[in-house]
């Protein structure tokens, strides 16, 4: 039983170690996170076919819209006063795109629940490429 502890922690360690590199946010994880947010709202979204469905959904999606601002302040920070310009050009090479694809989805989706009083959330533009 000895040997087999002895065996098991190294591979306890490894798994403890990759847990914490893991940990605190990227640009990449949370450009994720937003469109994991957006999808939701696109979700809802699709639902909504009267005034009444979109009072129901009123809530969530005012709770979902807190939750982007949030991850968009998060990602302007890092993005800001972290990155190197190299990590900052992989950003708006890779993840940028993929944040105004959702975006784009979303305000498609959008169109129909606007007229029920929907505001379309946009992306916060101080998260766009620098000049």
């Amino acid at each position: 039983m000895k040997k087999s502890s002895v065996l098991l922690l190294p591979s306890f360690i490894s798994v403890i170690a990759l847990l914490f590199a893991g940990c605190g946010s990227s640009q990449s994880s949370l450009a994720d996170e937003l469109i994991s947010q957006i999808n939701e709202i696109i979700d809802i979204i699709e639902d909504i076919d009267s005034s009444e469905d979109y009072d129901d959904s009123k809530d969530d999606l005012r709770e979902l819209r807190v939750k982007m601002d949030d991850i968009e302040d998060e990602l302007e920070e890092i993005i800001e006063n972290e990155l190197t310009d190299e990590e900052k050009a992989d950003y708006f090479r890779d993840d940028m795109p993929r944040l105004m694809d959702a975006h784009a989805e979303m305000v498609a989706v959008s169109v129909k629940a606007v007229k029920f009083g929907f505001k379309i959330p946009k992306i916060d533009p101080d998260i766009r490429k620098p000049d």
